[in-house]
């Protein structure tokens, strides 16, 4: 089934680059335009449809072995061709289910998912523990040069000798067909089309570069389910013979390799994608750099997985009986930052095979910025040396306005100050007078409750507490909770001041944010403590996916080069990301 709103989009020009720029949106603006219900998660309703793709399973093998050897030639031939279709296509189902528990989006207990998630990608040959530790880099990582895990181009300079033979029909040809066949098989042995770790890199090794100490256990348990599925496999094969297997297992397994690169090749690549290097790659602008694709009836039978797999890199947590509602739901804030492509997939994949061999930098025009002058540098998409002239426009107009400015915006004006400062009174009144009722203060009445705030507010002004905006891509949600926690620390306050005086210092987006969460706790519930606050805000402004790379950096940080004054900086930098692990 197509989406509904394919008309809509297949009337915008695919080909047409994707903005680089940073969004005028965040993940926050994303999240509120997505219906609540969407991020919950039905135990039975997910098991449902792993009854229902194993069903199919069973189903097709029942007629298989039951009926096909009655049929007369060629028919026999041709029955098995479509039950190894059919039934790759239902192996790649239960795969996105399995890869759903790694994400956790298949239950609210953890250990449900895992334990579904083992079983299933096991019986197909696939490390589950493995995939899902190194698919989070992935999403951690998207689109970026030098952090993605899976799906990161070549740079020209650097393409394999053998791509040289590629440029004709009969060299690609043979590429892709060895890309579709053997690509999950390659990805997982020597990390083929993965990251460059500097040394050989294999999903079955415990010792990868890929994993961290806390990992290598569940990677032998991985490894252990493998061996278990492929021994089964080995004693059917000495009883009904290794025929019988391979027609019954081996070419299904086959098809859903294939379909599985298929999906996953035409997701994220594009010509109009970019990609990014360190010096420009963000989470927010990596996750939105993807396609939808419409495979047709498929779409169901994967589970939605290939046409909303733009919410998937932004929410990774929603089910897939949501993911179409949910995707609808943030197209029109996205605009011109989603991307889809309804070109028919035998077509899109030729073209992309074709197209999108490897990327180059491009470097933006020089922009003055603050007396000083900054080069801009950007990663174009694959196989484009050009930045588009719409934003090379637009950084030479930027360019004119900034270096026309005579002088620096002037500061805020004393009163503003003190609009400020009654603002923090009145908001801090209600809570200082709960605490100076049945104490001996010489003042009475509102005056006396309006003084304690001024005192209070002042101080908490004069240490200089960060603002935060939930709109600047340059703020770290963690430096604000910890900076405002020292502040508050250092004035001995504690409960629900905490969170008022924190809250006072949110601005723009983030205030929003605060109030409709504060509505959301109900009116009869009780104070808001300090560490609900913070782990809601840091829940909202930074993601699952950024809190486990910056976990990753922390766990494999490695003195190497660095003096020991810079790894004592760097460890104490990102010591306090390793409690996002767990």
């Amino acid at each position: 089934m197509s989406n509904p709103t394919a008309k809509t989009e297949l009337k915008k020009n695919p080909l047409q680059r994707m903005p680089t720029s940073k969004p005028p949106f965040t993940i926050g603006d994303i999240k509120k335009a997505i219906p609540p219900h969407c991020f919950k998660r039905s135990l039975i309703r997910s098991f449902y449809y792993v009854v229902r793709d194993l069903s199919l399973v069973s189903v097709s093998y029942y007629i298989a072995s039951t009926y096909f050897h009655l049929l007369p030639s060629p028919y026999c031939y041709l029955a098995w061709v479509a039950y190894w279709i059919v039934q790759g296509c239902a192996f790649t189902g239960i795969w996105m289910i399995s890869h759903e528990c790694g994400h956790h989006a298949f239950s609210d207990y953890p250990w449900v998912d895992d334990t579904v998630g083992f079983i299933l990608h096991s019986a197909l040959l696939v490390p589950y523990f493995s995939t899902k530790y190194s698919h989070s880099r992935h999403h951690s990582h998207t689109n970026s040069l030098d952090g993605d895990q899976t799906h990161v181009p070549k740079i020209k300079s650097e393409l394999p000798w053998f791509y040289k033979y590629s440029y004709n029909p009969l060299g690609r040809i043979l590429l892709l067909v060895t890309a579709l066949t053997l690509g999950t098989f390659l990805y997982l042995t020597i990390n083929f089309t993965g990251k460059n770790y500097g040394r050989f890199a294999c999903h079955f090794d415990p010792y990868a570069p890929i994993y961290n100490d806390r990992e290598r256990l569940w990677i032998y348990i991985s490894d252990a389910g493998l061996i278990a599925t492929t021994y089964v496999w080995y004693r059917i094969a000495l009883a009904q013979g290794l025929a019988w297997v391979v027609c019954i297992y081996g070419m299904p397994l086959l098809i859903h390799n294939v379909t599985l690169v298929l999906v996953t090749y035409l997701n994220h690549t594009h010509p109009s994608v970019p990609h990014y290097d360190s010096s420009e790659w963000d989470w927010l602008r990596g996750a939105l750099a993807s396609v939808d694709r419409d495979f047709g009836l498929l779409n169901k039978v994967f589970h939605n997985f290939g046409d909303t797999h733009v919410l998937h890199h932004l929410f990774t947590t929603i089910p897939h009986y949501h993911a179409l509602e949910a995707a609808n739901a943030i197209k029109p804030l996205l605009g011109e930052y989603y991307q889809f492509d309804g070109t028919p997939i035998y077509k899109a994949l030729w073209r992309e095979f074709s197209e999108c061999i490897y990327v180059e930098k491009v470097t933006m025009p020089v922009i003055r910025r603050k007396n000083k002058w900054k080069r801009v540098d950007i990663v174009a998409g694959e196989g484009t040396s050009k930045s588009p002239p719409a934003q090379a426009e637009q950084s030479e107009s930027q360019a004119e306005h900034i270096s026309g400015a005579s002088s620096p915006p002037e500061g805020p004006s004393i009163n503003a100050v003190d609009r400020d400062l009654r603002d923090a009174v009145q908001l801090l009144t209600r809570i200082v007078a709960g605490q100076v009722q049945g104490q001996a203060i010489p003042t009475t009445g509102s005056s006396g409750t309006d003084r304690a705030a001024s005192l209070r507010t002042q101080d908490f002004l004069k240490l200089d507490p960060p603002t935060f905006t939930g709109s600047d891509i340059n703020e770290d949600p963690q430096d604000f909770v910890d900076q405002t926690q020292r502040a508050l620390d250092v004035m001995h306050i504690s409960g629900k001041e905490m969170v008022e005086l924190a809250a006072y210092r949110l601005k723009g987006e983030a205030i929003l944010w605060y109030e409709d969460w504060k509505r959301s706790r109900g009116i009869d519930a009780p104070p808001t403590t300090w560490g609900e606050f913070k782990d809601a805000f840091i829940d909202h402004y930074l993601p699952f996916e950024t809190r486990q790379a910056r976990a990753d950096q922390f766990l494999n940080l490695r003195q190497g080069n660095m003096s020991v004054r810079e790894y004592s900086l760097r460890f104490n930098s990102l010591s306090r990301c390793g409690s996002y692990y767990g």
